[in-house]
């Protein structure tokens, strides 16, 4: 035998097609991924198998790579938009007549009338009425809001003349900033010191008041002829006043409701606020309830906090006196066990925010222009020294009812969230 295989057997098979496989692959080729299937189909008897080759790698490769540059020009993209949010972009306006109601910020605002008075005159239920007069003129913008889906104020208020010189909100005199829970229009008088002489004409820039000051950034701008703006000698402000009667607003505030589309606001949120401000937003936010135990109390800091019972009244009685529902709103009286516990490390604030989630998915609170006394112990808006029963007072539409009682300390995270059993 001089020892070499006979072609065509086994063992040239193997070697042959092996042989051949390793220099096919060495090259670069797919016909040798295809040698290796058919080698170990003929000399094993198993199903072929195909192996990918080279090409296919490469191929794979640089889809990977294109996915990559990608996500780069998108991640890049959204940086720059987001580094250039406020200086390029602006404020988005929204243009509207006198009585127009739009919505600002969290809150829906109408500008009633606008007034040039020589003096402006604040009332007071303490003593003696505060007279103001100025080298100019005053221009007193009267205003309702309410608020959109909780409680709400106006933002800023600027006046921008026909020149274009825009002047602000006068400090001294004040201004009502009580906040109008949804459905509850105020009425108040925000003044303005302007240049002397009679005013021809102009703008009222309605800004939101909000904690986050990115775009979009929408603002009101009202028009105001000069034959709409009435001379006056001497005018009494009005400070959030509550104004049972406001039928005329409660279409517009409809519409706008409409009108503006949550998921635009939350694109231009996205695309233009810094993680920063979100982070404010977040922290500023209620988002993290407070685990409550079996009987329904929970405890933060100090306190061990537990809602007894909410129940609705169409009138309050205090020791000072009997205060009735408005038209068209009834009572809902809270009262809360609270437990101080000693030797525990205090909240890092006395004060507390009692609000009410109610069916319409509105949030309400104590409205400050809602008249009522408190009662002996006071409303429970702070930490109490000691343990007892405390009370807060919420109004609500008719055909409205709490579904989730809340109890927010500062900071806001944790906070107490009670349902309210039907």
């Amino acid at each position: 035998m001089t020892g070499e295989t006979p072609p065509g057997t086994a063992g040239d098979a193997g070697a042959t097609g092996v042989a051949g496989t390793v220099g096919e692959v060495g090259t670069a080729s797919e016909a040798g991924a295809v040698a290796v299937a058919g080698t170990v189909g003929e000399a094993g008897g198993t199903e072929a198998v195909t192996l990918p080759g080279r090409a296919a790698i490469r191929a794979g490769r640089r889809s990977t790579w294109a996915v990559a540059i990608v996500l780069l020009v998108v991640t890049t993209c959204l940086g720059w938009l987001v580094d250039r949010r406020a200086d390029s972009i602006g404020p988005r306006a929204m243009h509207g007549e006198l009585g127009d109601v739009m919505q600002v910020g969290d809150v829906f605002v109408a500008v009633e009338s606008v007034r040039q008075a020589d003096v402006v005159v604040q009332t007071s239920s303490w003593g003696d009425p505060t007279i103001y007069e100025t080298a100019g003129t005053w221009l007193v913008v009267r205003l309702a809001y309410q608020g959109v889906r909780e409680p709400g104020v106006y933002g800023s208020v600027v006046w921008r003349d026909d020149a274009g010189r825009s002047f602000d909100v006068d400090l001294r005199p004040g201004s009502g900033t009580d906040l109008a829970q949804p459905g509850q229009w105020l009425v108040s008088d925000v003044v303005l010191e302007v240049a002397p002489g009679q005013v021809t004409g102009g703008e009222v820039v309605l800004g939101p008041r909000t904690e986050i000051t990115g775009v979009p950034y929408r603002t009101g701008v009202i028009d105001v002829p000069a034959d709409s703006i009435e001379q006056v000698e001497e005018l009494k402000l009005v400070l959030s006043v509550w104004v049972e009667n406001a039928s005329e607003y409660s279409s517009w505030a409809r519409r706008a409701s409409i009108a503006v589309l949550s998921l635009l606001a939350i694109a231009g949120f996205v695309a233009s606020v810094s993680w920063d401000q979100a982070g404010v937003w977040w922290d500023a936010s209620p988002h993290r309830a407070v685990e409550l135990d079996d009987d329904g109390t929970g405890t933060i800091g100090n306190l061990t906090i537990g809602l007894d019972r909410i129940e609705p009244s169409q009138e309050l009685v205090t020791d000072y006196e009997t205060t009735e529902a408005p038209p068209g709103w009834v009572l809902w009286l809270a009262t809360f066990d609270v437990e101080v516990l000693p030797d525990v490390e205090e909240l890092e604030s006395g004060w507390l925010d009692v609000s009410v989630i109610a069916s319409d998915r509105k949030i309400y609170t104590r409205s400050r222009a809602f008249g009522a006394s408190a009662p002996s112990g006071g409303w429970f808006d702070m930490v109490p020294d000691e343990s007892g029963p405390q009370q807060e007072l919420v109004l609500l539409p008719e055909g409205v009812e709490p579904v989730r009682v809340r109890v927010v300390p500062s900071p806001r995270n944790p906070f107490w969230s009670f349902p309210v059993d039907s």
